[in-house]
């Protein structure tokens, strides 16, 4: 699938389900919630983006805590996009403001925000790499970016956890190892500064595509992702990783020479 018709299939899905009853059950979660949110260096006056804001959680929160600060919500779900902004003219939050975009080149100007937060987005973007340069680009000297997404255990050497999420057609790509996604980051100038893991459960309607990739796996395998089965429904648990990286000028300089 090419790098286009992944970015429309995940608009498809999450306009559908961002603002419906049932996606909050799965991913929002107070405790992870502070916990991010702790990871947050604030400074009165500066500029932070929630790049993949889907439901704005991450923005709106952000915008209602620190309300010195510039919050900005971007998306490639437009509709729900539209709803964020409606809420936030109704809960009127002045510093809070919600973009879509096309899902490539981010649509502001160099070194725009003193920090990035990132929340379970990061296995949708089709090019990790353009998405890491153009987070070096908006973001100033010595500011961050915090990314928190699933990963595949090490052990998962057959891709397992990615055939599983691939089965409902939401756009999902890739989750990194830890050490693969250092790396990346590494290479495009960020050093990782902080870190702590978490979990999330992803529960799926049991259907024969499940069943046929279960049975193909080794037990090995899915008791690392603590897979459950039930009558109608399978899921998974993930760990993620929250991980701060520091814009490193010096490996960019480095670069650039």
């Amino acid at each position: 699938m090419q790098a286009r018709d992944i970015i429309d299939q995940a608009r498809q899905s999450f306009d559908k389900i961002l603002h419906s009853d049932t996606y909050p059950k799965i991913h929002a979660d107070a405790s992870h919630l502070d916990a991010l949110l702790a990871l947050v260096e604030i400074q009165p006056q500066k500029h932070y983006l929630d790049l993949g804001t889907g439901n704005g959680y991450i923005a709106f929160e952000l915008a209602s805590r620190y309300p010195s600060l510039s919050v900005t919500g971007l998306d490639i779900a437009t509709n729900s996009i539209q709803i964020n902004q409606d809420l936030q003219r109704k809960q009127g939050l002045a510093n809070l403001c919600f973009h879509a975009y096309d899902g490539f080149a981010f649509p502001f100007e160099n070194c725009s925000f003193w920090g990035v937060i990132s929340r379970y987005a990061f296995h949708h973007f089709p090019n990790a790499v353009l998405t890491i340069q153009e987070l070096h680009r908006i973001t100033e000297e010595q500011g961050f970016v915090i990314i928190s997404d699933p990963i595949t255990h090490n052990d998962d050497t057959v891709n397992f956890i990615d055939q599983f999420q691939q089965i409902r057609p939401d756009g999902h790509v890739h989750f990194y190892r830890p050490q693969d996604l250092e790396a990346l980051f590494r290479k495009h100038g960020f050093e990782k500064r902080q870190l702590f893991m978490s979990t999330i459960t992803y529960p799926r309607e049991l259907d024969a595509a499940y069943l046929r990739l279960l049975n193909e796996m080794p037990v090995s395998v899915l008791e690392k992702y603590r897979v459950e089965v039930g009558e109608k429904t399978v899921q998974v648990t993930v760990e993620v990783m929250n991980v701060l990286y520091r814009k490193n000028l010096n490996v960019h300089r480095e670069k650039s020479a």
